[in-house]
């Protein structure tokens, strides 16, 4: 039952994604700076879900010290706490949410809903979902993977986005950074 739970979150993961990049579909006009970025995380966030499952299935000496299905009742609540940040994160930026790096011509900087205290909630959404789905694994070696390598994508990611929002916003920007943090309060 518990399985069954876990692989219906993991679909409902999925489609959200897929929502989400659908809407990216049409022209939007503007600059284009992602650099790549897009895919270096669609191939890490693939790489990391295939190697997480694998090692829970072929390590199971690295299992977490929780109760199996603690582990899995914790995880998809925390799966499911990162959709909902990474989709109200995406529906609070509208329109100038873009899979890829893009400042529109009319851009503007948000800094309410997710974004008041987040420069990057979206980004967080997806990494507390990788977080529910490592733990959901029930695995320490499926938990490291699937934070480590999306981990690293997104913080590449972020460097090229903050940059491009530098050059567009200059000190409007600068004052927000200096109030926001990029990804994980208090570390960065």
């Amino acid at each position: 039952m518990l399985m069954t739970l876990f692989w219906m979150s993991y679909v409902g993961w999925a489609l959200s994604e897929l929502v989400i990049f659908r809407r990216d579909r049409g022209a939007t006009g503007g600059v284009a700076a992602d650099r790549g970025s897009r895919a270096v995380i669609i191939v890490a966030m693939v790489v990391a879900i295939v190697a997480a499952v694998n090692l829970a299935l072929h390590l199971p000496a690295t299992r977490l010290p929780l109760p199996r299905h603690v582990a899995l009742l914790v995880g998809i609540a925390i799966m499911w706490s990162g959709i909902a940040l990474r989709l109200w994160s995406v529906r609070t930026l509208g329109r100038f949410f873009r899979t890829e790096v893009t400042m529109l011509d009319d851009h503007r900087l948000i800094a309410h809903g997710p974004y008041a205290r987040l420069r990057n909630p979206a980004y967080a959404g997806a990494m507390v979902t990788c977080l529910g789905f490592g733990i959901a694994l029930d695995n320490a070696a499926s938990l490291a993977t699937i934070l480590l390598v999306p981990g690293l994508a997104f913080a590449h990611r972020i460097r090229i986005e903050e940059a491009a929002l530098a050059q567009r916003f200059g000190a409007a920007w600068t004052a927000y950074r200096a109030r926001s943090w990029a990804l994980l309060p208090p570390v960065w």
